[in-house]
């Protein structure tokens, strides 16, 4: 079986010097109320980046500067091929689509008490985040 192509939005306020997480629903089939980067499907003839940015958008509201793409790497559960990119924004102003239930800005400490989806780490990491 394939594997569907995500790109993940690794959301960086260098003001607020944190990383937004989203929460999402309960109604969600996989990982429901686990907290992500917000992240979706890679549309056919889209680049990484513009599914990153557009993802971003649609599940945040917020509009964001690509800073660096990171290397990508599989999931197993679901089977999936994450595309992590690091995008800035100036932002804090968040409307969230009906996909999540909340949303914070978080330090990368706050990630080792927060329930998330597998392999989050792993998204910051691949971007260049220790």
């Amino acid at each position: 079986m394939e594997s569907d192509e995500v790109a993940a939005a690794i959301v960086y306020n260098p003001e607020l010097e944190k990383f937004l997480l989203v929460k999402r629903a309960e109604n969600r089939e996989r990982f429901p109320n686990h907290w992500e980067f917000p992240s979706g499907f890679i549309k056919e003839g889209e680049t990484v980046e513009n599914a990153a940015l557009r993802e971003l958008e649609e599940e945040t509201g917020l509009k964001g500067e690509i800073v660096r793409s990171g290397e990508s790497f599989p999931i197993e559960i679901p089977k999936v091929h994450v595309h992590p990119v690091l995008v800035r924004t100036d932002s804090e102003d968040i409307e969230l689509s009906r996909e999540h239930t909340n949303f914070r800005w978080v330090e990368r400490s706050d990630l080792e008490v927060l329930k998330t989806v597998p392999k989050l780490k792993q998204d910051l990491e691949n971007v260049g985040v220790k």
